[in-house]
């Protein structure tokens, strides 16, 4: 692939899209992974149909040609649907796809009034390896993957229910209640993101009042579990190092010692002996 790295806004990695295939999906992370950080415009990129990846269940739906074409056509009828607060705003995708079929290619050239999402981002910005995207077999996966990224720098963030809903533009029988949210929608996509891609996340629903409303995700969780315990262990044979260091010494100097010292040798052959003669 061109490009390995994706890299957007916060404001359009948490956007409110909707999505008929991953392919829409695939062919905006395609386009986005080809802007360069030195581009000060957008250009008209060309991605090979062998670049997308087909589903499982999409196998045998048609030609990739077929595929990207109706992903494409879907794309230009929608807006991307971005908040601010009480306010927001609305965006066309692309301002043309065209297909070559010489090359077995598409040409796509993202809308101007995107440039401030895609050029020169210096703060506040999300960046994933495309890669890692392109693998996610699901519309759920994807853009729960992109959003969560965007906390790249947070050790966890709370997203209340209503807000990942839009995000996500759940169909009406998952907002039934948090369980089908939960059974149709978190579970599958939190397996195929932390087994297929490098983030690792925990996840839990809070309440408020009767409801869940908001959902804490708390990333790395088993990365930072491991490292704790890690250095518990760490801790733990160094203390024992020097607790041997200390009761070294007190027998070679024939438990005569005097010494003033502050080191921490010292310090815990002094802490044992007053527990001693206690």
């Amino acid at each position: 692939m061109e490009g390995s790295i994706v890299k957007k806004s916060n404001a359009i990695a948490r956007c409110k899209l909707s999505a008929d295939s991953i392919y829409e999906q695939q062919l905006i992370a395609l386009t986005a992974a080809r802007i360069r950080c030195d581009d000060e415009d957008f250009f008209e990129y060309e991605i090979q149909l062998s670049e997308f990846k087909k589903s499982e269940d999409e196998k045998t739906a048609g030609s990739t040609q077929a595929l990207i074409k109706k992903a494409s056509k879907s794309l230009m009828r929608k807006v991307i649907e971005i908040k601010d607060g009480k306010n927001w705003a609305m965006y066309n995708v692309f301002t043309k796809v065209r297909y070559e079929s010489e090359h077995s290619a598409i040409h796509v050239q993202f809308h101007p009034d995107l440039k401030t999402h895609y050029l020169d981002l210096n703060k506040y910005f999300t960046q994933y390896p495309l890669i890692e995207y392109m693998s996610l077999p699901s519309i759920y996966s994807q853009k729960l993957y992109e959003m969560l990224r965007s906390y790249d720098d947070q050790q966890d963030a709370v997203v209340s229910v209503k807000e990942l809903h839009d995000i996500l533009q759940t169909k009406s029988h998952a907002q039934r209640s948090y369980a089908e949210f939960n059974r149709r929608i978190l579970k599958p996509a939190h397996k195929h993101i932390t087994e297929l891609t490098s983030l690792k996340y925990e996840y839990e629903p809070i309440k408020k009042g009767r409801k869940y409303a908001e959902i804490r995700f708390t990333f790395g969780y088993k990365k930072r579990e491991k490292t704790k315990a890690k250095n518990q262990k760490n801790d733990a044979k160094k203390n024992n190092d020097l607790f041997k260091e200390s009761l070294k010494c007190w027998n070679e100097k024939s438990n005569q010692c005097d010494s003033k010292s502050q080191s921490q040798k010292c310090k815990i052959c002094r802490m044992a002996h007053q527990r001693i003669n206690l």
